[in-house]
């Protein structure tokens, strides 16, 4: 990525020592998306502030969105704009964004029509309103009809009133958010309540320990899954000649989960 040049946001009251820097990826060599480029917008050196840490001690969510951006978002972002067609015309939400690179892309490349950007930390969630803007004011604009960021806090007594066209979603994606085990059945409520009847969620995952396992066996019952990990060759590729290299953590496994109840495969 190289570094781009936006006009300088607001900062947010208890951020004013946190440093941000804009980036700007080209995508036009993914799918079909000839001379796209996107802009996300990070934090220098991944800073965590005592103001970060106050808010997730008082909300219990944690702060990694804010840290860096992570390879399973870059993963989740290739493989969708491989498949975007398949979005077109699509309402589709992004849970646990951070950074939210996967949904920016998809709003700057895609002709969806709306893009919903969540995370549960207010931090993640001001930053990646600021990057929705970013890209709304940049020469190319936005493909998608509507795009928003807001904040999603995942738990077991969300209801369709708390959240804009929940229960019509046709797609919900997210990267590396299993990790926290004592988070699944929330996740998995989510999922159930943002869901169209018709709808699907993509979970990229990187095997961290048992918590795929835990997850797919919070969901059963709850939605039908499918688990995939040679979903992509490029990917399946990369990530063979970063295991020979002795890379950790190269893998990244697509949970493709459908809503409705089911078997798992």
């Amino acid at each position: 990525p190289a570094p781009a040049h936006p006009p300088p946001p607001p900062i947010p009251e208890g951020q004013e020592d946190v440093a941000y820097q804009w980036l700007e990826y080209d995508v036009s060599k993914v799918g079909v998306h000839a001379a796209k480029s996107v802009l996300a917008r990070q934090r220098v050196g991944g800073k965590v502030t005592l103001a970060d840490m106050k808010a997730s001690f008082s909300t219990g969510v944690d702060n990694t969105g804010n840290v860096c951006l992570w390879p399973a978002e870059e993963v989740m972002l290739h493989y969708l704009l491989e498949h975007s067609a398949e979005l077109e015309g699509k309402h589709i939400c992004e849970l646990g964004a951070g950074v939210g690179l996967a949904g920016l892309a998809l709003g700057v490349a895609v002709k969806a029509k709306s893009l919903l950007l969540t995370d549960g930390n207010e931090a993640c969630v001001a930053n990646l309103s600021t990057a929705v803007e970013g890209n709304r004011m940049a020469p190319a604009g936005l493909a998608a009809s509507e795009m928003a960021a807001r904040l999603l806090v995942w738990s077991e007594k969300l209801s369709s009133l708390d959240v804009p066209r929940a229960g019509t979603f046709d797609l919900v994606i997210a990267a590396d958010c299993l990790f926290f085990k004592d988070f699944h059945k929330a996740l998995v409520h989510t999922l159930v309540t943002l869901l169209a009847d018709s709808g699907r969620a993509l979970l990229f995952a990187p095997l961290r320990g048992d918590t795929l396992e835990l997850f797919c066996k919070a969901a059963k019952g709850k939605l039908d899954i499918k688990r995939e990990e040679r979903y992509d060759e490029a990917v399946w590729t990369a990530h063979q000649a970063a295991l020979q290299a002795g890379i950790d953590g190269a893998a990244a496994v697509a949970g493709a989960v459908a809503r409705g109840e089911g078997a798992e495969d």
